[in-house]
């Protein structure tokens, strides 16, 4: 997985996967199949793995502060900590090349996980009155978008000044949506 999220699709060889494993081709490929076979159970396996982020917005109970503790998550993929930098999903997404129907149904159903959770908690949120009434659709659209945009900038650059004035930015529109004063 990690060797797909730091060199994409493309760059990524059979030499290097069998070095990677250990397994000899023939092991690699009877297990998993071809490249784009062995990619999709890769992305399978990233989305399995960020489960606990899109729940912990879908189930948490603290609104706004379980939004911002998202953008938390987020920068410590910019940073690259413990992991490649950025997300294998918005790279995968980004990128023109193994985009089998596979693949693409997992990038979809990780994006809409991710803008589902979003829309969760800013609705949540909102019924707790700590931000001001507005569509969570749309408001989990934009969060996404600057997520992405935040991710891919990480990618060239683990914490770039860009991707960290991103992330900024992402934190500062969540605290634009508070309400001023809270409900008694």
């Amino acid at each position: 997985m990690f060797l797909f999220w730091e060199q994409g699709y493309d760059r990524t060889s059979h030499d290097d996967m069998r070095d990677i494993t250990g397994l000899s081709g023939s092991s690699l490929y009877h297990a998993f199949g071809d490249k784009p076979a062995i990619f999709d159970a890769v992305l399978e396996r990233y989305h399995v793995l960020s489960e606990p982020s899109s729940n912990a917005l879908t189930s948490g109970t603290e609104g706004a502060a379980d939004l911002l503790r998202f953008v938390d998550w987020v920068e410590a993929h910019v940073r690259g900590d413990g992991t490649p930098a950025g997300c294998l999903m918005v790279s995968t997404t980004a990128a023109r090349r193994g985009r089998t129907p596979a693949v693409q149904s997992r990038t979809r159903a990780y994006h809409s996980r991710l803008r589902d959770a979003l829309a969760a908690a800013l609705t949540r949120a909102t019924d707790r009155g700590e931000l001001r009434a507005g569509d969570a659709q749309v408001r989990a659209v934009l969060l996404l978008s600057v997520n992405w945009g935040v991710m891919i900038a990480a990618v060239d650059e683990p914490g770039s000044p860009e991707s960290l004035q991103m992330l900024r930015g992402l934190r500062e529109l969540i605290e634009s949506w508070a309400c001023t004063a809270r409900p008694a």
